[in-house]
């Protein structure tokens, strides 16, 4: 008898046991499916918001701008029907724009100035698989008669490839004088330097630095002198022009 009685009491505490582990359990899972929705929720949100910014950045890229990028593309091998996107990146501050393309799930950087002429175009690795070395930051119908222009990448009239171990170096050996100096991009930048190249004690090439000139913006100005024996070296993405003084 007292046995029994205990059964029954264990049995019903058994019951009560279960009920509430029920009633926790449901409750434990109604979190966690609340949470999961929210998870969920805010997932599909982020697809959205970036969706928005990637339809934006392509909307921020000129028909025209659209137009070029494509054309050098192909003109270099790439197929048009795999290019499956042209977004803008950002704006460096040197009078230049960084834009994106995605080809075949491969992302591209393309560097322009801000008339849109193609600089140069790097893969994901950042090798070039396009350069321009005619593109300028201005039009030929800027270009005052009388003023020398220097450009990056850029030979022209006064240009000289000369070596420094195994690169070629661009350097300007312009006419000696007093110039006035204006850069046409800002934070340009420049080295005036002796011409002679010789090797250092370590028996690297080197050649002696005579003055550095840096720039601010477009606005600034500088006064140099340039002698007979000495050259201009151009510090990477600069632009400049030089007025002869008397």
């Amino acid at each position: 008898m007292l046995i029994m009685i205990y059964t029954k009491k264990r049995m019903k505490g058994m019951v009560l046991f279960m009920g509430k582990y029920k009633k926790l359990s449901s409750q434990k899972g109604g979190i966690i499916g609340g949470l999961f929705k929210l998870i969920i929720g805010i997932f599909i949100l982020a697809i959205i918001i970036a969706f928005m910014d990637i339809k934006e950045d392509e909307d921020k890229v000129s028909d025209s701008m659209k137009n070029k990028i494509i054309k050098t593309l192909v003109e270099n091998g790439f197929e048009e029907k795999k290019i499956e996107q042209v977004a803008y990146n950002y704006e460096l501050r040197n009078e230049r724009v960084e834009y994106r393309v995605l080809y075949e799930n491969k992302q591209y950087k393309v560097r322009a100035y801000k008339n849109e002429q193609i600089i140069f175009i790097v893969d994901e690795k950042n090798n070039r698989v396009y350069e321009n070395h005619e593109a300028m930051p201005i039009s030929k119908d800027e270009m005052k008669e009388g003023i020398i222009y220097l450009f990056e990448n850029q030979v022209g009239e006064y240009g000289k490839h000369d070596k420094f171990e195994e690169w070629d170096i661009v350097r300007y050996y312009i006419p000696a004088g007093k110039y006035k100096v204006t850069p046409l991009t800002n934070y340009s930048g420049f080295f005036i330097e002796k011409r002679k190249i010789f090797k250092n004690s370590e028996g690297f090439d080197e050649s002696k630095m005579v003055r550095q000139i840096e720039f601010g913006d477009t606005k600034s100005e500088e006064i140099i002198e340039v002698k007979s024996d000495e050259c201009i070296l151009l510090v990477d993405a600069s632009n400049i022009c030089l007025e002869k003084q008397k």
